[in-house]
């Protein structure tokens, strides 16, 4: 008798308990959102889970979706390699810098301050495989550091080139 009152009040006890539930979090490599006015959609790739639900003619499915069908790959990118030599540093009024590639490109050059705005720009000058020079005027800048940002043609960066304004 004691068992059994035991079981029932056991029964009686957990049925009122429930257990704790952790939902899974998704860390996503890629994905993709689109809505129209009927609704929206939205797909990750990197979902662990696969599930399905239905509710009347709807049919709902989450898992590893592709976002489209254009495959991921690598783009192999000629680098152009830049022999540089920023001078002086730090500097007063002015500073040089002098460019030798292994060939040509057109280059774009970026001075930014250290907080990252845009002090001064100069776009598309031809740097040839010999030597290139130019000099850039920084005596209106206030002491501190700086960055001259030199972009090739087709926006990939060459080289940062940290300098002081004393």
């Amino acid at each position: 008798m004691k068992k059994a009152l035991l079981v029932l009040l056991l029964g009686a006890a957990t049925h009122g308990l429930h257990a704790q539930s952790i939902s899974r979090q998704v860390v996503a490599s890629a994905g993709g959102t689109t809505s129209n006015s009927a609704g929206s959609l939205s797909s990750t790739v990197g979902e662990i889970v696969i599930a399905t639900a239905t509710s009347g003619s709807f049919l709902l499915t989450q898992g590893f979706q592709q976002p489209d069908a254009n495959p991921t790959g690598i783009t192999n990118t000629k680098q152009v390699m830049v022999n540089y030599n920023l001078y002086p540093n730090p500097a007063q009024d002015a500073i040089t810098l002098s460019l030798q590639s292994e060939g040509n490109f057109s280059a774009s050059f970026y001075i930014y301050d250290a907080a990252g705005r845009l002090l001064l720009q100069e776009d598309k000058a031809a740097v040839n495989t010999t030597k290139y020079s130019r000099t850039f005027n920084i005596s209106s800048f206030t002491t501190g550091n700086y960055f001259l940002k030199v972009v090739n043609l087709s926006g990939s960066e060459v080289k940062t080139i940290p300098f002081t304004k004393n």
